[in-house]
């Protein structure tokens, strides 16, 4: 080995020692994080009073570190905030009059490049630098809006109509009463060392009635309100959709999508719509070989109304739909059994499906912003470089052998998990 190869390794090694060691530390003391944001309207002019708030998840350790800060934009828009990053964070904007915009953030890699040593401590070395638009409210009308409705999913070589009115399958499969879409779904049995299923390879959509369809459209990013205020007329409406499965086989309409569809057509004599129903499915599509779901699903009532803005405190759904969706379901008939040795075998099943939910309904109350969090588990868990390579088999799991499972809480090794009980324990106060 020449002088200059093994200058080379040795450089290599310092260099992989340092990452690692700037890693551990960021891990433990955080880095000061800059924000600078510009905040518009969707003309570009800048909005004054902002509120706006930036948090990021800090470990238990760091208990008295300044993790947040909350500041609001001046005139011309601008506001900037500080606070010590450990990991991933999120910021907040929000005024009246406007809908909310949130942003999920991450620390800048690698860090070798992008954290400096300040005075007292670590910091980022450029700020994160950002304009984020803020849609005003217009004009939201009641609309029957549908969150995460559980339905059994069609099985292979059969498709079922959709009232998407009432979320409810036709008869004989289910209660509905207008034949709004049809859904088939594309089936592959799979195994592993365990188990035999059936894989979701693809959901097909289509709409029988002429004039009927439905537009793949782009979501406006980060906002609360990301669809267009209006259904865009001009533009096609596809009479048949074929969604292909995310890596994971589960979700089948993209996160960054949504669909707009018009449904129940009457067209004249001269082939132009005199009615028509709208409305729009947001992502995601949670669908297997047992169930069905849409995550919301919005039905204008009102025929020929475009407007695709929902009041979410005039939600016309009907109580005893919203009631009879919740969270655990009020079976299974087992647990009214009288054969006590059947009931005990079956006991951690049934508890899970009979103990009450502690929270409410699904769909049934508002929630405030302040109450939604979503936690990236595959990226905070999985992914993260500074924490143990995944331990599961690809021969044994195939595709699922580097994905969060969610079994993977009380099947592998605490180490694997450590962080996640460390977030449990401090997001629940259970110390």
């Amino acid at each position: 080995m020449t002088r200059l190869s093994l200058l080379f390794l040795v450089g290599l090694f310092t260099h992989a020692v340092l990452a690692e060691t700037l890693a551990m530390a960021l891990m433990r003391d955080g880095a000061i994080a800059t924000i600078q944001l510009h905040v518009v309207d969707e003309q570009g002019r800048p909005i004054e009073d902002v509120e706006a708030h930036l948090g990021f998840w800090k470990p238990a350790s760091a208990l008295f570190a300044l993790n947040r800060d909350s500041g609001t934009t001046d005139e011309e828009g601008n506001v900037q905030l500080s606070a010590r990053c450990f990991t991933d964070g999120d910021y907040i904007l929000r005024k009246d009059g406007y809908y909310p915009t949130q942003r999920h953030i991450r620390t800048p890699t690698p860090y070798h490049e992008t954290i400096e040593e300040g005075f007292f401590s670590y910091r980022w070395r450029d700020p994160y630098v950002k304009t984020e638009v803020l849609r005003d409210i217009r004009n939201p009308c009641p609309m029957k809006a549908y969150s995460c409705v559980i339905l059994k999913s069609p099985p292979k070589g059969e498709t079922w109509g959709l009232d998407l009115e009432l979320m409810e399958w036709l008869p004989p499969n289910g209660n509905g009463k207008h034949l709004d879409m049809l859904v088939s779904l594309e089936l592959e049995p799979r195994q592993n060392r365990q188990d035999k299923w059936e894989e979701v390879m693809a959901v097909n959509l289509s709409f029988p009635n002429p004039m009927d369809g439905v537009q793949l459209c782009d979501k406006i990013e980060e906002s609360d309100f990301y669809s267009t205020y209006q259904v865009d007329l001009t533009r096609p409406f596809e009479t048949q959709l074929r969604l292909v499965g995310s890596e994971d086989r589960y979700h089948f309409l993209p996160y960054k999508q949504y669909l707009v569809f018009r449904v129940r057509s009457v067209v004249s004599e001269s082939g132009e719509i005199v009615s028509a129903h709208y409305g729009k499915i947001y992502p995601t599509t949670n669908i297997t070989s047992e169930e069905f779901s849409f995550r919301t699903v919005y039905f204008n009532p009102v025929p020929n109304d475009t407007n695709l803005e929902f009041d979410p405190e005039r939600n016309l759904a009907p109580d005893e739909t919203l009631r009879t969706n919740p969270l655990f379901l009020h079976n299974p008939p087992l647990i009214l059994g009288a054969d006590a040795s059947v009931i005990l075998a079956q006991r951690d099943q049934l508890l899970a499906q009979g103990i009450p939910a502690l929270s409410q309904a699904t769909g049934r109350f508002k929630l405030t912003q302040e109450q939604i969090e979503n936690v990236d588990f595959q990226s905070k868990y999985v992914n993260n470089e500074n924490l143990l390579p995944w331990p599961r088999k690809q021969d044994e799991f195939g595709d699922l052998a580097d994905r969060w499972l969610h079994s993977d809480i009380k099947d592998l090794p605490f180490p694997y998990g450590r962080l996640l009980f460390k977030n449990l324990i401090q997001q629940g106060d259970l110390r």
